[in-house]
């Protein structure tokens, strides 16, 4: 799964600190605290007053950590997990899911394209070890086994999966979806 930290800090921009308990918080405008409030998660007081941080907070950017000059942003490091994060073909099926700031029907149709590749590179290879070499791209803390002991399956389900959501999220036949894809 994607970072929500990482992926706030890239779309709203601006200044972020950590309260004591390491939660993140956002500080618009200049990017310097003109007030203390209190944590939304754990209640601690976060931010500062006069453009001063709390001795307590922290720059969640350690590069800018002590930086008092205005307008400064950070940059957050992703820590997304790594590799492809695909659960079993069966949780899944949500039409809305997006990943990556991309639309629902963006993502998905990028995901058929993906699978479809891969189910295709196996019927196309007569390689031995293609079963072990794509199973090294998908992080197996997600997929489970069936990514490890089957992955052609796994893919053919996925692909299945992905064409049904393409139908309901586009409101069309099999026919329509497959001309939309070709062109």
């Amino acid at each position: 799964p994607e970072d929500a930290t990482a992926m706030a800090v890239r779309v709203l921009g601006g200044r972020w600190y950590k309260c004591p308990n390491g939660h993140s918080y956002y500080v618009d405008q200049c990017g310097r605290p003109t007030q203390v409030l209190k944590c939304a998660t754990c209640g601690v007081d976060i931010g500062g007053t006069d453009h001063n941080l709390l001795a307590t907070n922290k720059d969640l950017d350690e590069n800018i950590e002590g930086n008092t000059d205005y307008g400064v942003r950070t940059k957050a490091k992703d820590s997304s997990e790594p590799n492809y994060c695909l659960r079993k073909p069966e949780e899944e099926k949500s039409p809305f899911e997006a990943a990556r700031e991309q639309p629902p029907i963006i993502h998905r149709t990028m995901r058929f394209f993906i699978h479809a590749t891969l189910v295709l590179s196996s019927l196309a290879t007569n390689d031995r070890n293609w079963d072990r070499s794509v199973a090294v791209l998908i992080n197996q803390d997600y997929a489970g086994e069936a990514a490890k002991n089957d992955p052609l399956s796994f893919w053919l389900e996925h692909l299945a999966t992905d064409w049904s959501v393409l139908k309901t999220l586009l409101r069309r036949s099999d026919d329509d979806v497959g001309l939309l894809l070709h062109e």
